[in-house]
């Protein structure tokens, strides 16, 4: 086994977020990150620590990550706050604990181990593709910004070049004067 210096382990902890089986968005665990840290086989030690603390009169929990190896120590600290346990409001009515406390306090132990080891080996809370995403977003609302969609319907020539436009813009959240010059074109073309 080689031993990495640190800003090479830093560099291949790169760890990309990934797409969860019960939910609908993309995430990092502290124990993907553990995994992908082990899987380096770096000649380096990772130590967590939790302690609550109370800050303001809220209990957070302070998750210390540590990075050792013979000759160097590495260290970041994260927090999450150890509120009450949420509340499910149920469609038949009453309400349910989400979880048990002691669930309750692993999970928000688990969310600050995840900060602390974010913070050790700089991997970026947005992944690079989420920010070329945002980035797109951001050119295609400055591109719908500049255009005049009910314009564009009333000079359509065909009932499908209206629909595309109006799908268009419905896409991007528009809504009244699409709706108004979308519905007098189509009167038109029923004639």
């Amino acid at each position: 086994m080689s031993k990495l210096k640190f800003n090479e382990l830093q560099n291949k902890m790169n760890l990309k977020k990934q797409k969860g089986q019960a939910v609908n968005y993309t995430y990092r665990s502290a124990e993907q990150i553990l995994e992908h840290f082990k899987a380096q086989d770096s000649g380096w030690e990772v130590i967590l620590t939790d302690d609550i603390s109370e800050i303001g009169g809220k209990l957070f929990m302070k998750s210390t990550a540590i990075a050792r190896d013979a000759d160097e120590k590495h260290e970041a600290i994260g927090f999450a706050e150890l509120s009450e346990v949420p509340i499910l409001k149920l469609k038949a009515g009453g309400e349910k604990k989400q979880m048990t406390e002691p669930q309750w306090t692993g999970a928000v132990s688990s969310y600050a181990r995840k900060y602390a080891l974010q913070g050790l080996f700089g991997i970026a809370d947005v992944d690079a593709d989420e920010l070329e995403l945002q980035q797109e977003v951001i050119q295609k609302k400055e591109q719908v910004k500049k255009r005049d969609f009910p314009k564009e319907i009333k000079q359509a020539k065909t009932k499908d070049e209206v629909i595309k436009i109006a799908k268009e813009a419905k896409s991007f959240g528009l809504g009244q004067s699409i709706l108004e010059a979308y519905t007098e074109k189509i009167k038109e073309f029923e004639g």
